[in-house]
């Protein structure tokens, strides 16, 4: 009877010290990696992602502030990118590094037109785009162009505000897009 006392005690004391050794040893590594990446200059806190429907238009405006697509599709679940028609939907995911099995939330359209449509269908909380992408530039004065301007402007103004719910279009500089649409993916 007093060796098994004395067994359980053991027992007991080496399991307590397997686990205080552990902790020791997760605590250890956890400030390591912290120290580590401080000196990297990184940001070790884990960002917080929306849990709001979003949609995005991918144009030029957006792919020159280099979000990190493949984040942002991983760590949300209603976010999705419209590849504006200038945009090849293969090579946006090459580049970005985009998991195949998250591809589906990138759409590729043959239209600028086509882009708003697909918004109109995703039916998201927020719809961020930049229309400045889409319109032609103010130098040239062929009839065409300003018809074009005309219809896209005309569109977005008189048909998406009756199907979005919030409808955010993006300054022109590269700093306020960035923090616009960083205020919509992150919490």
């Amino acid at each position: 009877m007093k060796s098994t006392k004395r067994n359980t005690f053991f027992g007991l004391a080496a399991l307590g010290a397997l686990g205080l050794g552990y902790s020791v040893y997760k605590s250890f590594i956890t400030s390591d990696k912290s120290s580590s990446l401080i000196n990297l200059g990184i940001n070790q806190e884990r960002k917080s992602y929306t849990r709001q429907k979003v949609a995005i238009i991918v144009s030029e405006s957006i792919l020159a502030i280099q979000l990190p697509i493949q984040e942002i599709l991983k760590n949300t679940k209603d976010v999705v990118f419209v590849l504006a028609p200038t945009i090849a939907k293969d090579e946006f995911l090459r580049e970005n590094e985009v998991d195949s099995g998250l591809s589906f939330k990138v759409i590729e359209t043959g239209t600028a037109i086509g882009c708003f449509h697909v918004l109109k269908h995703i039916k998201a909380t927020y719809n961020i785009f930049n229309l400045h992408d889409f319109l032609p530039s103010s130098t040239k004065t062929s009839s065409d162009n300003e018809q074009l301007t005309f219809d896209l402007e005309e569109y977005v103004n008189l048909h998406l505000n009756n199907f979005l719910q919030n409808v955010v279009e993006l300054p022109s500089d590269s700093t306020s897009i960035q923090e616009t649409v960083n205020q919509y993916i992150y919490n």
